[in-house]
């Protein structure tokens, strides 16, 4: 086993053949357990790889089937950038719900700064991030995040939560599955509610599931590249945040 604090790309770069890592985030250390054979998942995105990769049994035999089980630069990404920039002032007692949480760096981060999560994602991804839960949250803690199975684009009132907050990252690596995701995210929003999406431009048609949200009737906003993390202002990785317009 390799434990590799993050400094933060060459770490990366490290710790793609490990089954651990440690992320230090606004004085939290996360040691965060993650698959091995996930970094092939990483060599299909970036090789284009065009088969479909579906929910339920299809996301078993898909080679982008373990896309949840290791920890992704745009979580780390986005889970920094809500460190520093807190929508609401704090974190504490808000609501939030983690789509495709995989690992659970962005939903266990935000649970440990006070915030009450659910942390989502597909049955053969929930026992790793349960695992992450346990490891780097105290029993008060775990109280305030709870892992739910969750296929995008089924019903949302299972959840039981009405969250201030939706976070989504690294989710967008395939387009068949944008139109569940875009659906899971306008029946959870409220009035009140912030969604945040974070994401690689890998020439997967990304923004056309922001256009999703923009015909749902929301208004989104492209956070600056010099308001993210220093060491990825490259202008691949993109946050984007938005609520509906009028609630």
């Amino acid at each position: 086993m390799s434990l590799v604090p993050y400094s933060y790309q060459r770490a990366f770069a490290s710790k793609q053949t490990s089954d651990s890592c440690v992320v230090q985030i606004a004085g939290h250390t996360l040691n965060l357990k993650q698959v091995q054979e996930a970094c092939e998942s990483e060599e299909s995105l970036d090789a284009g790889d065009s088969e479909e990769v579906r929910f339920g049994d299809q996301a078993r035999e898909s080679p982008l089937r373990n896309v949840g089980l290791r920890v992704w630069q745009s979580a780390f990404i986005l889970t920094e950038y809500l460190a520093r920039c807190p929508p609401f002032g704090q974190w504490a007692d808000t609501q939030v719900l983690d789509l495709g949480t995989g690992t659970g760096i962005t939903g266990i981060f935000l649970a440990l700064e006070g915030a009450r999560v659910v942390l989502t994602d597909l049955e053969h991804i929930t026992p790793l991030t349960r695992r992450n839960v346990d490891l780097n949250c105290k029993a008060l803690v775990q109280d305030r995040a709870r892992v739910v199975e969750y296929c995008w684009g089924d019903p949302i009132d299972d959840l039981g939560i009405r969250p201030d907050i939706i976070t989504v990252a690294d989710c967008l690596y395939e387009p068949e599955n944008y139109e569940a995701l875009a659906s899971t995210v306008v029946g959870a929003c409220e009035a009140h509610t912030r969604v945040y999406i974070a994401f690689r431009r890998r020439g997967r048609q990304e923004r056309s599931f922001l256009g999703m949200l923009e015909s749902a009737n929301f208004h989104l906003v492209e956070v600056p590249q010099d308001h993210l993390h220093e060491e990825f202002r490259t202008g691949d990785y993109f946050v984007v945040w938005g609520s509906k317009i009028g609630g």
